[in-house]
């Protein structure tokens, strides 16, 4: 589920809203603390197949790491929402050389986004 999900263009989509009636959702008893969110998806199909699916650990969590690059596209990603795309990559080069950065000012001022 990417930052687009929750576009403005996308909460008044009456073709996503229809269906929302379609949707329920059940609180799990047996799920794990709130460092453990397990991700379950249970479909029943027209035809009345069970599609069923289970994550343990949810994406980006120690037992399911996110990789560099779905790192770095997360951040672009929510990132475009507030700053052109050139200055979120200038941040990620700084985050990438941080330990080289002689001082951390650099990375700060990057990440200043004028309005």
């Amino acid at each position: 589920l990417g930052v687009e999900a929750c576009s403005e263009e996308n909460i008044k989509n009456p073709d996503l809203l229809a269906q929302v009636d379609k949707v329920e959702y059940v609180i799990d008893p047996d799920a794990p603390s709130s460092r453990h969110f397990k991700g379950w998806v249970k479909i029943e199909t027209n035809d009345g197949r069970i599609l069923e699916r289970v994550v343990e650990d949810n994406w980006g969590s120690k037992a399911n790491p996110m990789s560099p690059a779905d790192i770095k596209q997360k951040f672009k990603e929510n990132a475009a929402l507030a700053m052109p795309d050139q200055q979120a990559e200038q941040i990620i080069d700084l985050v990438e050389r941080l330990e080289e950065l002689a001082s951390i000012r650099e990375l700060v001022a990057a990440c200043l986004v004028e309005n």
